[in-house]
């Protein structure tokens, strides 16, 4: 019984000490939103335009190029457009 009651204490003394330590951070604000506000899925198309928009809309939000570049050709050929994919160098 005495062992039990020493355990219990140990992890409630472990789990006040983080649940400060979160209200902290939480009240400083150092935690923030990690999901993006804009997690719009791309835009369905095939015209030169949507691909356009959704390559500058990736890239806005920070993703790479090529993969802004990839992602919105994916997209488009999706929709139907007859984009060979990128063939390989011999």
């Amino acid at each position: 019984m005495i062992i039990e009651d020493q355990y219990e204490k140990k992890h409630l003394k472990k789990f006040f000490i983080f649940l400060t330590l979160y209200i902290i951070v939480v009240s400083l604000g150092l935690i923030v939103n990690t999901i993006p506000e804009d997690n719009m899925p791309l835009k369905k198309g095939k015209s030169k335009e949507t691909i356009g928009k959704n390559i500058k809309e990736m890239e806005a939000s920070g993703h790479p190029k090529k993969q802004s570049i990839a992602a919105a050709l994916s997209e488009a050929r999706k929709s139907g457009a007859k984009i060979p994919k990128k063939g390989h160098k011999k």
